[in-house]
């Protein structure tokens, strides 16, 4: 189970005075102080909700338990926690609990965005993050519960930064978008204007292309194209789709996805695809691709696939997946339902066994995501998807397993069995690879420098070789 200890510098860490002790072997734990005050959260991975409590560090005494449904965000006072509940909102609405009541009420309804996590940010201000069709969105209130939007430069993705010294009704943003570097934005929160305060730059001209697919519910989902200006998509455009497609996961527009622009420099492409299982489109979306429905986003990243492939963007003989953890089953299992689609994949650190991962290092806190497998209904809906399982006799298209030696959340074992049976499988010419980091972890950026540009290279170096990409720049 999992506990909280109290570590003194300089002492034996097997000396360390545990202080609390989880109330089961699959709840995570967290811990808050506020106003002086000591806060145990306890975040349960059977059904995803959140129990919080008072604790007393010298009598290791609870106090004002309560249970909460929805996502936890933040502890804003001693009486109370703010957060996001879709119960009866598929775009969420913000509640208050009172921690000593155990009363809830609402205190920002249902909104044309989908909310994502709440924040205080001093002078009484507050900041509600969200998004609407993969773009992200931000509004500040106060104790009027007013919403005011914070008008982005450009199609984007913000985080406030808050600091304890900064000036009244001044507040700065991180910005980021599929085609701008980092910038850093003062904001007025009285005037509404914005100061650039410090800008990356980016010697490569780039520019992102939004349109959309249709998803298996009939919901119109976001692809996003990330291209060098000078790039003209085309059927011979080396083109990778990336997507997620879970844990309530929404891609939201970023720069350098998977560490790509010197992929993009090339004369290549990146698609960014917003999947079922993400809250992108709010918790319908979500629940469609929970459990046995997971295979409701692997036909929807095709689908995407298919788009790109009908708009004249690329074509199958240059079209390559990837993704990592979720994201990885996600390749894994697109890959068995529509391998005549890609010429080329890259399911990295991934969850591949459905029927017994929630036996190693993290699996047991994904439960509420993809079913426990010992129990007879999830067993059924796994067994039919799990992609080692399903690993079936054909021609598949060039695939390279990407693990890390030293992955402590999804154990390694699921890339080294999976990549062996598909060698044992496979009747094709195309090769069957198996990238093993050493020293690293499930982060692409884990290791030491060498081993993360040697890992993000071999990827790009995969899928120049089979989508063209040398071709294309000659």
């Amino acid at each position: 189970r999992a506990k909280l200890l109290r570590h003194k510098v300089g002492d034996n860490q097997a000396d360390d005075e545990v202080l609390y002790t989880a109330s089961h072997p699959k709840v995570n734990l967290t811990y808050h102080e506020v106003q002086g005050e000591f806060f145990i959260r306890e975040s349960d991975a059977r059904d995803k909700s959140t129990t919080i409590f008072q604790y007393d560090l010298k009598t290791k005494q609870k106090s004002f338990e309560t249970k909460i449904e929805g996502e936890f965000q933040t502890i804003l006072s001693k009486n109370y926690v703010f957060h996001i509940s879709f119960d009866g909102a598929n775009n969420g609405k913000l509640v208050n609990t009172d921690l000593v009541t155990k009363n809830s009420y609402t205190l920002i309804s249902e909104q044309d965005f989908v909310m994502s996590r709440v924040m205080s940010i001093g002078s009484g201000l507050f900041v509600l993050a969200g998004h609407k069709d993969a773009e992200g969105k931000m509004y500040l209130f106060n104790n009027s519960l007013v919403l005011k939007e914070v008008k982005f430069p450009k199609v984007g993705s913000a985080r406030f930064m808050w600091s304890g010294n900064q000036e009244a009704n001044k507040v700065n943003f991180m910005f980021q978008s599929y085609d701008t570097p980092l910038q850093i934005y003062s904001y007025n929160t009285e005037t509404d204007e914005l100061t650039l305060e410090f800008s990356q730059a980016f010697p490569t001209s780039v520019e992102a292309i939004k349109t959309h697919y249709t998803a298996p519910n009939g919901q119109a989902a976001a692809i996003t194209i990330v291209k060098s200006k000078a790039t003209k998509l085309s059927p011979t455009t080396p083109m990778i789709i990336y997507g997620y497609g879970g844990f309530n996961h929404s891609l939201l527009p970023s720069f350098d996805v998977l560490q790509s622009m010197p992929w993009v420099e090339k004369g290549g492409a990146v698609a960014v695809v917003s999947l079922p299982g993400s809250l992108t489109y709010g918790k319908e979306w979500n629940d469609f691709a929970k459990f046995g429905g997971r295979v409701n986003s692997w036909d929807a990243f095709a689908s995407a696939g298919k788009k790109l492939i009908e708009l004249g963007y690329t074509s199958s003989e240059h079209l390559g997946m990837a993704g990592g953890s979720n994201g990885g089953l996600l390749v894994a299992g697109t890959l068995q339902r529509h391998p005549e689609l890609f010429k080329a994949a890259t399911p990295m650190v991934g969850v591949y066994d459905l029927l017994n991962y929630n036996l190693f290092t993290a699996g047991k806190y994904w439960e509420w995501e993809y079913g426990n497998p010992f129990i007879e209904r999830f067993f059924y809906e796994l067994v039919d998807i799990s992609p080692y399982h399903k690993l079936q006799k054909m021609d598949y298209p060039a695939v390279m397993v990407m693990t890390a030696e030293f992955d402590d959340r999804v154990v390694p074992s699921h890339s080294f069995k999976y990549a062996a049976r598909m060698q044992q499988m496979t009747t094709g010419d195309a090769p069957i690879l198996l990238y093993n980091k050493e020293w690293g972890g499930h982060s692409n950026s884990s290791g030491s420098e060498k081993q993360k540009f040697s890992y993000v290279a071999a990827m790009y170096t995969f899928f120049a070789q089979h989508l063209g990409l040398n071709k294309k720049s000659e």
